[in-house]
């Protein structure tokens, strides 16, 4: 009895290392089949998907939360809600109309703390998406606002406003703790490992296309400007280099990138994107890859995407998107490695989705979706198999 006992767990023993074995060559195979058409590399990335947005050739900005995995594009008078698993519109939020005008967004913020997204319009409006229901939270009149920057230590909001003040807001009460007045203030970051935060002035280029633009370094323990930092003309996007302190800030009409060194507030060196230009067609957007290192700079018109190796800030590479479309944002998801890109032309919208090799994730990612669903299966058929047998 003991022996018969003994080969039953054996056999079962066997079979599941059978269907482990199995498992495991079937998503091998279908991955390795996979990766040759969809994951690309710096030298090589691939467009995997192109997502056309009908009705529209005003795609203005993009947003990505972390939380739920999608990702949001605002055009006039709608948000459109894409499912980075599926890589699909999932969902479509009408912004209605102020005084008959439909509402027409010019830019969006994601709050992390709260799990919200801020949308400035047009007719000086501000409207709240909660992302858990994807349903608008409220609405109100408003300023307007340019940018929005979370300290996660602190639990800190920091929202810029075009009357010249940023405030300052309590994660936790939602209440506002001070206002910062400065100049007309741009784009914002903010840097973790000094507690400084950094704001582009942009109305001075913008007003004389031939003056440089300047960078406030704010101390966040006092919140007094501590240094000003001369960038290239008309700063109109930024991001913080979690790996090795940069920020890089896009210059549009200058066609280039300032880099500052956070350790000592001083430009490090300028990267030459595209020529100087004075009609709105250089850099326009850039975004960092925290799993490969690169930083991506997109430059408006014609549509290119410029990578730049984070290591040593060198250029490693240009990408031509279109030459026919003009792009005005994008977003890097870390959880799938895709570059979400939004492009326009005369008559209809785009969505560039560009992989650029992130084999590890992606790959464990597709395992787990293959081998899951191909599991439950030849279990199944075994429980079936096993109580013909009785």
């Amino acid at each position: 009895m003991v022996a018969l006992k003994g080969k039953f767990k054996k056999q079962i023993f066997i079979r599941i290392i059978l269907i482990l074995v199995l498992i495991i060559l079937i998503s091998v195979f279908y991955i390795s089949n996979l990766n040759n058409e969809t994951f690309g590399n710096s030298n090589n990335p691939i467009i995997k998907l192109t997502i056309s947005i009908p009705n529209t050739n005003d795609l203005s900005g993009i947003i990505y939360d972390p939380l739920n995995h999608y990702i949001y594009i605002d055009y006039p008078g709608m948000i459109s809600i894409i499912n980075d698993r599926t890589n699909k519109i999932i969902q479509n939020i009408s912004l209605g109309k102020l005084h008959g005008n439909i509402q027409v967004p010019l830019n969006m913020a994601y709050d992390f703390l709260n799990n919200t997204i801020y949308i400035n319009t047009l007719f000086y409006k501000i409207i709240i998406i909660n992302c858990s229901t994807n349903k608008i939270e409220s609405e109100f009149n408003n300023i307007g606002f340019s940018s929005m920057a979370y300290d996660k230590n602190n639990n800190i909001l920091y929202i810029s406003f075009s009357n010249n003040s940023i405030a300052v807001i309590n994660g936790s009460s939602n209440t506002v703790m001070k206002w910062i007045y400065i100049g007309i203030s741009g784009p914002m970051v903010y840097d973790p490992n000094n507690d400084d935060l950094y704001v582009a002035n942009s109305w001075i280029s913008f007003q004389n296309l031939s003056q440089n633009s300047h960078v406030d370094v704010i101390n966040c323990k006092n919140y007094s400007v501590i240094k000003s930092i001369e960038v290239g003309i008309a700063p109109i996007a930024m991001e913080y280099d979690t790996s090795n302190g940069d920020i890089y800030v896009v210059n549009t009409y200058s066609g280039n990138i300032s880099v500052i060194d956070s350790y000592n507030n001083m430009i490090s060196e300028s990267i030459n994107i595209s020529e100087k230009n004075n009609n709105g067609t250089g850099p326009v957007a850039i975004s960092y890859d925290s799993l490969n290192g690169y930083i991506f700079v997109l430059n408006s018109y014609p549509s290119t995407l410029t990578l730049i190796n984070a290591n040593n800030n060198s250029i490693a590479g240009k990408i031509i998107l279109s030459e026919n479309n003009a792009s005005t944002g994008m977003v890097f998801d870390p959880s799938n490695g895709f570059l979400y890109v939004i492009s326009s032309n005369d008559t209809q919208s785009f969505i560039f989705i560009i992989s650029f090799g992130n084999m590890f994730n992606n790959t464990f990612s597709l395992f787990l979706e293959i081998a899951i669903p191909v599991a439950v299966i030849i279990i199944a058929i075994l429980v079936v198999i096993k109580k013909i047998k009785k």
